[in-house]
């Protein structure tokens, strides 16, 4: 008989390999870093919720340099449809969006967009997307 710790990290090491390109546990970013209206931004995207009765999906940026205004835009589909999505904005250096559902069987795709706006000189406007990450219930 395993230990309940074992049985939960071999549990987790199944579904990440079965979910390639997905990112590997919650602090995983979708990208090390990018630059936003001239600061450096580190972006996430992960799964925070995948079996059981539902799917949800987190995304985060926090950036290293002041912006007037930050938003997270992060959808969730199903068969090429948005199944969830959230709009989350904020004046501080760092937001965090969350979206999910009940799981039906079948595969998952979560992505996000972040924006980064300055209010200051001519209104500049940044954006990054992430890739498209899959799961399956």
């Amino acid at each position: 008989m395993k230990p309940m710790g074992m049985l939960f990290a071999a549990g987790i090491a199944t579904l990440l390999a079965a979910v390639p390109g997905a990112p590997a546990g919650a602090a995983t970013s979708s990208a090390a870093s990018v630059n936003l209206l001239g600061g450096s931004c580190s972006p996430s995207l992960y799964f925070t919720q995948t079996g059981g009765a539902a799917v949800a999906v987190n995304a985060s940026i926090t950036c290293s340099s002041s912006v007037d205004y930050l938003q997270a835009d992060v959808q969730l589909r199903r068969s090429g449809s948005t199944v969830a999505s959230n709009v989350c904005g904020t004046t501080d250096r760092s937001v965090s969006c969350d979206a999910g559902v009940a799981c039906q069987a079948g595969s998952y795709q979560a992505s996000a967009q972040f924006q980064a706006y300055s209010t200051s000189g001519y209104g500049d406007y940044a954006s990054y997307t992430t890739p498209v990450y899959t799961i399956t219930c």
